[in-house]
């Protein structure tokens, strides 16, 4: 396979920002419709699992419940990571390592946790 000349690359380069710098207004938009789609996806996505995995204490709404993460193994933020358009596959990794518990069942298993952490010291 012949490789291009220096002269070749730069011109195929500058063709390239030309027609980037004349579509410039056009994929931005295109990128922000499509981040906001992907958003959208992702808490609709959440929303469901919620839904389907309710609180123990029999709470259903998804906005009361929360995602909690049953290891120390937390790659990020489910809700940060909705909210930025990470792609499902990636948020369906991390929803995987948790439970969804609602807040007052959250908190309190935060707070037994740190009086049971203050024992130990």
């Amino acid at each position: 396979m012949p490789q291009e000349t220096i002269e070749a690359r730069s011109t195929k380069s500058s063709k390239d920002s030309k027609k980037y710098l004349k579509n410039k207004k056009k994929r931005r938009e295109q990128a922000k419709k499509s981040r906001k789609r992907a958003i959208l996806r992702n808490r609709k996505y959440v929303e469901a699992h919620k839904i389907q995995h309710p609180c123990s204490c029999g709470e259903t709404e998804p906005c009361c419940l929360s995602f909690h993460h049953k290891n120390g193994n937390k790659a990020g933020n489910i809700s940060d990571m909705s909210n930025k358009g990470y792609g499902i596959k990636r948020i369906q990794k991390e929803i995987n390592k948790c439970g969804v518990l609602c807040l007052n069942c959250h908190a309190r298993l935060h707070n037994q946790k740190r009086i049971d952490d203050a024992k130990d010291s």
